[in-house]
């Protein structure tokens, strides 16, 4: 499982995921045979990274679009709506920073994105 970590992006979380999940499930003594774990956790630490941005560029994303919808002068949103807008945006970031994967920020992104702009 580690050998098919081969270069490490936002889509990797599936098999880095795998290949942890494989080794946990190893006995200590098969653990201790496994040549190349440095690269499972060399993996798990880029992926970390970039995980980190894409919640970060996600979250700028959206609080860019919440700016604009705000200072949007022909649109006039009352105060209910301002505060569903700012429980939307304290939620996306809260739903991000929790996700696991590149790919459950983007949805988070996508679906925070579609409420905001139904407002």
């Amino acid at each position: 499982m580690i050998n098919q970590i081969v270069y490490v992006d936002e889509s990797s979380y599936t098999a880095i995921a795998e290949a942890r999940n494989a080794y946990d499930k190893l006995s200590t003594e098969d653990q201790a045979k496994v040549t190349n774990y440095s690269t499972l956790t060399a993996a798990e630490t880029s992926y970390k990274a970039i995980l980190k941005q894409k919640q970060t560029d996600q979250y700028k994303a959206l609080k860019a679009h919440y700016d604009d919808l705000l200072s949007d002068k022909t649109k006039k949103y009352g105060t209910a709506a301002k505060k569903k807008l700012a429980s939307i945006l304290q939620q996306a970031q809260t739903d991000m920073n929790s996700a696991e994967s590149c790919e459950r920020v983007t949805a988070i992104y996508e679906k925070k994105l579609l409420l905001i702009s139904m407002l």
